[in-house]
This record gives structure tokens, sequence and C-alpha cells, in this order.
């Protein structure tokens, strides 16, 4: 545990648990092969109205409590910090901290993998062929979301050295080859 009760991300946990407080589901187990922590397959504050849990404005402080809803929520204070990764889980938040500002827009079947400058994000679309772009986040210093990153409809999954991605569907039909 480092000091004011923050974790060093040190690499390859990811976050775990149920569902965010608005359907969009959260990290599920494994691990994450670039280091540091990961959450993947939603965000707790996506859409809909929060009558549960919603992530805090600013980051939670390692331990405090938190609900008996679990959730995650990430932050990206770049280019000016840092990222955060907080966990609720039984109760208690459990927040890990990362120095990168690297946004890393790469995966599987990417035509052309790009990286974009802190404060931004990557975003995904793919049909038949897969295309990265970045985006810039209007999201500061509270917690990312696909509202302020302006990726409406994406499946968000984020890391503390990749940063965040946002995977989108895209309308071409099945078997088209891609979109144009």
């Amino acid at each position: 545990m480092g000091i004011g009760g923050t974790h060093a991300a040190t690499g390859g946990a990811l976050a775990s648990g149920g569902r965010s407080n608005n359907g969009g589901s959260i990290a599920t187990g494994g691990s994450h092969a670039g280091g540091g922590s990961s959450v993947t397959g939603g965000n707790s504050n996506m859409s809909g109205t929060s009558t549960v849990a919603a992530c805090p404005q600013s980051p939670p402080i390692d331990a405090a409590p938190c609900g008996s809803t679990a959730f995650t929520c990430f932050y990206d204070d770049c280019p000016n910090g840092g990222r955060t990764l907080a966990i609720c889980s039984s109760g208690a938040w459990s927040v890990t901290i990362g120095s990168s500002c690297a946004v890393n827009c790469t995966g599987p079947g990417l035509i052309y993998p790009v990286s974009c400058t802190g404060g931004q994000v990557c975003v995904i679309t793919g049909g038949g062929a897969r295309m990265a772009s970045c985006s810039q986040s209007t999201c500061g210093q509270g917690p990312v979301s696909a509202a302020c990153a302006g990726a409406a409809g994406c499946q968000f999954s984020a890391s503390l050295t990749s940063g965040a991605i946002f995977n989108c569907p895209s309308s071409c039909p099945a078997g088209s080859g891609g979109c144009a």
C-alpha cells in the first residue's frame, strides 16, 4: 500500500463484480497483458437513471465505504496527472493509481492501430473492417463515460497503462466485407 492509502499499479489485476447501476455490465476476471489494472465491459455511469450506485465525481479514497453494489469507476486526469481505477466491492473502495497518459488504440483485427495523446480516448468502430481513431474527452477529472467521451452506445474498457477504449458497433450488414 502506498502513501495516503492508495495502491501503486503493479500489474495484472482486473476488476471483478456484478452489473453497474445503469445497465452496463462491468469487468470480469482475468488479467491484463500490458500490466496495470483494467476494467472492461462497461462503466457504471453510462446511461439511464441512477438509483442504486454511481461513480463519485472525484476519485474515492482507498478503503472508504461505497455501499453494497459492486461497480467500477475509471478516472483519467491526463495530460495533467494520471489515471485512477476505483472498484467498489464488499462495501469498500479499492483504488489503484497509475501515472501513464499513453492511449494505445490497438487490438485484434485493426486495420491501422493509432496512439492518442493524453486527454483523448480511443474509439474503435467495426463491421467487416475495424478502424481506430482518437476522440477528445470532455470528462475532465470526473469518471470516464461514453457520454463525455463522445462514444454513446459503445462498450467501454480501460487500463491504467493503455487508457480508455470504446468499441463501437457498426451498422454494416454481416458479411458485407466492411464499411466505407
